[in-house]
């Protein structure tokens, strides 16, 4: 052991990192100056996820009993997650008495737990009195044996160093402290960048559910947070609850993953963070024979929105990945064609990515760009900004729309040969080019392909992935100088269908952004 800690500190750094767990635990037992080394790491990154056992509620009762006898350990922790079911976490509680009833449960529901002493207890109970306050609305009733609430309340507290902080639905929906923390993150978690608010991904085919504002709010008032992840559903009425509306400079990433708010409130969100670099928006909706038309289809059937609500961050987004994906209760793309609904048109075209400067990565519907009718088709070069250097194009709801039949996908896979050989004159930084099939990869795959093919070799490299379920055409390009455009060529090259009618030859310095809403 004498000759590992002789390692210089980076390296030692990264030779614990991949140690495991038990690893770890093994060498702080050995001996004292491996025990300094391993306790960091044993701390770093917290994880607890309710099984419907007593071990998570243990485990935390545990933990708040060390982080009070040894503050010092709290500056080690860095990351936190809580994940599991809601039920799981009602029935966290392993020391609630055998026939007692919620109305006999003590306040915090830890007046039999054997971990906590009973100085620690009164001095929990005070933390968790803080908390309570005007905002909370709830009877004392329903604050009474809340065990795990209590305690990772009183775990998160302590922990003044964390970094990232991931919650899972489960006990998002069960937490009623949980927005009491979050608006105090300046104070809390002085050091906080990274919030998780929802799951990726559901074991249940359950919609989303609404999500409290409360939990949302908070991080956009917040002075740390730079990277926000989380899933959201449309509030009955969108408000900050606020006079002064939040405006975060610290905020650079913004992620929502499996979302169906409207584009009215994105734009919200999005006026909030005038410093936006990074934006993953993933619109999840359901369609099926119930709701043909119905108000949850209205949301993603306007581009105009999605316009005004990407102009916010006009300026400043390097990175924008849009993702339109039916979820459950969907109507399945074999059952679509012998269904007798039909799905409605999108309008519009996404034109706000071509007035982004900063633009250099951009993952895009094709539907978005190329248009929803076979007989419109928009050159990419139009709606894309010349700096972009990474490009990847997506089938979302392709097998849906009328240009799915391969007589008209040619047209419109014409448009992205068209792109890729004129690169040099409006995408000069393109590096890499991506087309990624998933439910529409029998109807374009012989268009795609054939493009793949016939561009090989032309100052291009190209390749094919085959996953499980999708196809990606990929296309590594060359560093060609860019040519000049003359405005008079580009006007005679207009045509009926542009994205963009011209008054006159100079119509790129004097069109005015009003114009596009």
């Amino acid at each position: 052991m004498a000759h590992l800690l002789d390692l210089p500190p980076n390296l030692l750094f990264h030779i614990f990192g991949f140690l495991s767990k038990r690893e770890h635990l093994t060498l702080a037992h050995t001996c004292r100056a491996t025990s300094k080394e391993a306790t960091p790491c044993l701390y770093r990154d917290l994880k607890f996820a309710a099984t419907g056992t007593g071990t998570c509620a243990r485990k935390l009762a545990l933990l708040a009993r060390t982080l009070l006898e040894r503050p010092h350990l709290a500056s080690h922790v860095v990351s936190v997650r809580l994940s599991g079911a809601q039920l799981y976490w009602n029935q966290c509680n392993p020391w609630l008495r055998e026939g007692s009833r919620g109305a006999n449960f003590g306040l915090w529901g830890l007046e039999d737990c054997p971990i906590l002493s009973k100085a620690q207890l009164i001095f929990a109970s005070n933390t968790f009195y803080h908390f309570v306050d005007d905002d909370m609305q709830q009877p004392q009733t329903q604050l009474r044996g809340r065990c795990a609430d209590a305690l990772v309340t009183l775990v998160l507290t302590r922990i003044t160093s964390l970094r990232s902080l991931t919650l899972c639905e489960g006990f998002l929906r069960y937490s009623l402290f949980l927005p009491q923390l979050l608006k105090r993150t300046d104070y809390l978690f002085p050091k906080l960048r990274h919030v998780v608010l929802g799951d990726r991904s559901l074991e249940l085919d359950t919609n989303i559910l609404y999500m409290d504002l409360n939990l949302i709010r908070p991080v956009f008032y917040s002075s740390t947070v730079a990277e926000f992840q989380c899933s959201m559903s449309p509030p009955w009425r969108f408000h900050w609850n606020d006079a002064r509306r939040p405006h975060n400079h610290s905020l650079t990433s913004l992620t929502l993953f499996r979302t169906n708010i409207s584009r009215a409130t994105l734009g919200e969100l999005l006026s909030a963070t005038p410093k936006l670099k990074y934006l993953f928006f993933e619109h999840e909706f359901v369609f099926n024979a119930a709701t043909p038309h119905g108000p949850p289809l209205s949301p993603y059937l306007g581009l105009d929105e999605l316009n005004t609500a990407l102009f916010h961050v006009k300026n400043t987004l390097e990175e924008c990945h849009l993702i339109l994906r039916l979820g459950p209760g969907s109507i399945s793309t074999t059952a679509y064609p012998l269904a007798s609904v039909r799905f409605p048109a999108i309008q519009g075209t996404l034109t706000m990515l071509k007035f982004m400067p900063r633009l250099a990565k951009a993952e895009v519907p094709m539907i978005m760009l190329l248009g929803w009718y076979p007989d419109f088709a928009a050159k990419l070069e139009e709606v894309l900004p010349h700096g972009v250097a990474d490009l990847t194009l997506r089938d979302d709801l392709v097998r849906y729309c009328p240009w799915v039949a391969p007589a008209n996908a040619e047209k419109k896979v014409s448009r992205i040969g068209e792109y890729i050989k004129g690169r040099a004159f409006h995408a000069a930084q393109l590096d890499s080019l991506r087309v990624r099939l998933t439910s529409a990869k029998r109807s374009l795959g012989c268009s795609v392909g054939a493009l793949n093919m016939a561009t090989t070799g032309r100052g291009s490299c190209t390749g094919l992935v085959r996953g499980k379920k999708s196809e990606t055409y990929s296309w590594r390009f060359e560093k060609v100088p860019s040519a000049p455009t003359s405005p008079v060529e580009v006007y005679q090259a207009a045509r009926k269908d542009s994205v963009f009618r011209p008054m006159s030859p100079l119509f790129e310095s004097s069109w005015s952004e009003a114009n596009f809403f």
